[in-house]
């Protein structure tokens, strides 16, 4: 997620926002919700327990997915370039303003999920113009939050957002990808985003 999602943003404090995950967010794999870390595989679905879901798509198809509790999110953030970070965040800070978003989609919409994914983060493209497009969300236990995210990242803004990437953290994420998603090469359209 953007670092301005954490950071720059207003703390948002205890958040009551909250939604069972919805099946946009379930594994493909095992049709229903993550129950494990990808990395580490502890489990997700104990209250308390902070974690990420990103989903990739291509032509409607799942082409990648996982479920990533916080400490190993952090710790794989650690292992990416101070550069690639700073221009990464500098690109969500000039593209979008996170909290005017929110504060739209939760007076507008309140805990419908729907507008959340309905159009790209930062380029405003429709979902139904995507090819390519990756959705991500916040979790605790079995409950999905409504803090910065859901949001979707088009095809498009992930290519922006790979651009600027160094050599380091793109060997990083292709490791993290060799490691835990098992992509044939092929199938590696796209990295994940671990922002």
């Amino acid at each position: 997620m953007p670092r301005s999602a954490n950071m720059d943003a207003p703390d948002l404090g205890p958040i009551d926002e909250y939604i069972p995950i919805p099946e946009e967010f379930w594994s493909f794999a095992d049709d229903g919700p993550f129950q494990k870390c990808t990395v580490c595989n502890i489990p997700l679905l104990e209250e308390g327990k902070l974690y990420l879901i990103e989903k990739a798509f291509k032509n409607s198809e799942v082409v990648f997915e996982y479920a990533m509790c916080i400490d190993c999110h952090q710790n794989l953030r650690q292992d990416l370039s101070a550069q690639s970070l700073r221009l990464i965040d500098h690109y969500f800070d000039e593209h979008v303003d996170l909290v005017k978003r929110r504060q739209r989609l939760m007076e507008s919409y309140d805990e419908d999920i729907s507008p959340w994914l309905s159009e790209c983060l930062v380029t405003g493209k429709a979902l139904d113009q995507c090819n390519e497009y990756q959705i991500m969300t916040l979790c605790d236990g079995d409950d999905m939050l409504f803090t910065y995210i859901p949001c979707l990242l088009s095809g498009e803004a992930m290519e922006s957002i790979q651009s600027l990437l160094s050599k380091k953290t793109k060997e990083r994420l292709d490791g993290f990808v060799d490691d835990f998603l098992g992509l044939p090469p092929e199938a590696k359209i796209r990295t994940p985003y671990i922002g």
